[in-house]
């Protein structure tokens, strides 16, 4: 299972800075941004990748001495939201596999995925392109594996829906700094927004079920989860977790969205999800998009 969210306050600790700048130095994915001339701030807007397709939307913000430790997001008709991206000393040692890492990204297909779920779902195109799901303040959302939740969190900024972010134990309470740090006025007559750890497994998703107080969820969305280079096997344990989801009710809406890649496993985790949905459409997207990137539905 992909190993996201890394995002926490900047580490002052000199060894655990030195390792950080490490791990994030020119990994911006998706991100870049004008100067900003505080002064006496040590956060300043990253400058690099300015022909990026998202720079106006995602800015890198980093230290005085280049340390990324954070992504400012502006969404059109959207309040800006900043969200940490930094690492502590103590989560350092796992970044060499590559996943800690790609948790503090943003990636491609998690922004087509949520271009796509705002789309007006009269313009879902012709028959051959899937409906787009209703989504309003009745809709209940789950990411998987969300990383920095970045769709998850918006959508439920715009379309008001109840939305579950959901990633590995070890990683939660970052994830929840940043849903404190963004959402810590949310009005307890709407629907909410939260981070929960989840296991890939039936159990784990019995589990989650009962800690959220729900039966089911209305979409599960994930994005860009599935790499075997990086994350081995582990869209197996997707596909259980997916299957668990669909037992529960069989009605919920399977959205995935991911890059393609070399040799990256897509073809193997497709087949085992068409073993355990009644069916698995590829989504023609009617907007202007990398080529890389697919969506199934």
């Amino acid at each position: 299972q992909p190993s996201t969210h890394t995002m926490i306050e900047p580490n002052n600790n000199e060894k655990g800075s030195e390792y950080a700048e490490l791990s994030t130095k020119g990994n911006v994915a998706l991100t870049s941004a004008d100067n900003n001339d505080d002064d006496g701030d040590d956060e300043d807007e990253d400058e690099e990748d300015d022909d990026d397709e998202y720079s106006e939307i995602f800015r890198s913000l980093r230290s005085a001495t280049g340390l990324e430790i954070g992504v400012k997001v502006t969404w059109p008709d959207c309040r800006e939201l900043s969200l940490s991206t930094t690492l502590e000393e103590a989560e350092i040692a796992p970044m060499f596999h590559g996943t800690q890492w790609a948790g503090t990204r943003v990636w491609r297909a998690a922004v087509v995925a949520l271009q796509y779920l705002l789309l007006d779902r009269n313009d879902s195109g012709n028959s051959k392109h899937p409906a787009i799901p209703l989504i309003n303040n009745e809709t209940s959302i789950l990411e998987l594996g969300c990383g920095l939740g970045v769709p998850g969190m918006l959508l439920h900024e715009i379309k008001k829906c109840s939305v579950v972010l959901s990633d590995k134990d070890s990683l939660v309470e970052q994830l929840r700094d940043n849903l404190q740090r963004n959402f810590a006025k949310v009005d307890a007559r709407n629907p909410r927004i939260e981070a929960h750890a989840l296991d890939w497994s039936t159990e784990g998703v019995d589990s989650l079920l009962k800690r959220v107080g729900s039966n089911a969820f209305d979409v599960v969305l994930n994005c860009d989860c599935v790499y075997e280079p990086l994350y081995g096997l582990s869209w197996r344990s997707l596909v259980e977790c997916q299957k668990a989801l669909l037992k529960r009710h069989p009605h919920t809406i399977l959205i995935t969205s991911l890059e393609r890649r070399k040799a990256d496993g897509v073809e193997n985790y497709l087949e085992g999800l068409c073993g355990i949905a009644q069916r698995v459409e590829s989504i023609e997207i009617p907007f202007p998009h990398s080529p890389e990137v697919k969506m199934f539905i």
